[in-house]
């Protein structure tokens, strides 16, 4: 016993530190190829992963260690459990700083704020750590059952009394990943809410109202609520205008100027702008021939803008023409007795 104890720590004082400089060859060669990449997720995943992979190696070299003289390891089970429970730890170890590094530099590092970030990390590495512990618990011969059903208990009670706080914050978990809004889109939500988003929180989203105002909703009326975005599929919009003309007016004659004072506002407020504007006839109405001016924009905000100028330069433009725009009136012919 005493010669395979020797034996043993022979191997282990080969193996160890072989492996280990082995390990630090490659990392370095892994680390002068992170550098040339324009990303910066594989820089700070070495970093990260350096210490859970030195326990790794060091575990693989005890085990193999204990495959080349078996009769020590045999001869203290304690040993075993310990590699075990050590393999375990290192490998939640390793989830855990991936959970890190997917947080601090994936999408969710830009579409959430950094408390959401925190809550997000921490829950996930409270979930990490409980598996964690219960698999070390069944590899050691502690039955899990008792603990699992307290668990469950626990948890239906806990979800019962927080019923409205969870399911906004699965529901804000849903707007991150399905991605319907994102952080400067411009939606409009039933009820007649219109703004920019400028935070999705955990448990509720701020969007900024065109009155400078902010309004705060709940994620879980946002994910049920029939929503538009107008920064999707592109940011350009189509802006109606509503105009009518009298019934005397000439539709042709009306149709030509109004695309020309159409172009002449975007030209001027979009230099260089490719889009046409289109008219459509539609309504004959009772005082009114009505017809839409659909006017592209850039983005959601310049509606405001190019919808004033074009009513402006359009009327000055109808005056000088003598197309009349006339005001609602009914006419009311009678006959004679």
């Amino acid at each position: 016993m005493v010669k395979d104890s020797l034996f043993f720590s022979i191997l282990m004082a080969g193996f160890l530190p072989l492996m280990l400089a082995g390990k630090r060859i490659l990392w370095r060669k892994f680390a002068k190829y992170a550098q040339k990449t324009s990303v910066t997720w594989d820089d700070l995943l070495l970093e990260r992963l350096h210490a859970p992979t030195d326990l790794v190696v060091a575990i693989a070299a005890v085990t193999i260690a204990g495959h080349l003289a078996p009769e020590v390891l045999n001869s203290l089970p304690a040993v075993i459990y310990a590699i075990k429970i050590l393999l375990i730890g290192s490998l939640f170890w390793i989830t855990d700083r991936l959970v890190g590094i997917f947080f601090s530099t994936g999408v969710l590092s830009i579409a959430v704020t950094g408390s959401t970030r925190v809550l997000l990390v921490t829950i996930l590495r409270v979930i990490n750590l409980l598996i964690g512990l219960l698999i070390i618990l069944d590899t050691v011969g502690i039955s899990i059952t008792p603990i699992l059903a307290s668990l469950g208990v626990g948890s239906l009670a806990v979800a019962l009394a927080l019923q409205d706080t969870l399911s906004n914050f699965f529901s804000g978990i849903y707007l991150l990943v399905d991605k319907p809004i994102a952080i400067g889109d411009n939606v409009r939500i039933d009820g007649g809410i219109e703004g920019k988003v400028v935070q999705i929180g955990w448990r509720c989203t701020h969007i900024l109202l065109p009155s400078n105002n902010t309004v705060v909703i709940p994620n879980s009326k946002i994910a049920s609520a029939h929503l538009t975005n107008f920064n999707l599929p592109t940011q350009e919009i189509l802006i109606p205008v509503k105009v009518g003309v009298a019934y005397g007016s000439d539709l042709d004659r009306v149709e030509r100027i109004t695309v020309e004072v159409a172009s002449e506002v975007m030209g001027k407020l979009y230099s260089g702008a490719e889009s046409s504007p289109v008219v459509r006839f539609n309504e004959l109405a009772d005082s009114s021939i009505n017809f839409n001016v659909f006017l592209q924009g850039r983005e959601f905000d310049d509606q405001a803008l190019l919808r004033h100028e074009f009513i402006k330069s359009l009327h000055q433009r109808f005056k000088s023409e003598g197309i009349e725009i006339p005001f609602p009136q009914t006419v009311v012919h009678m006959k004679p007795n």
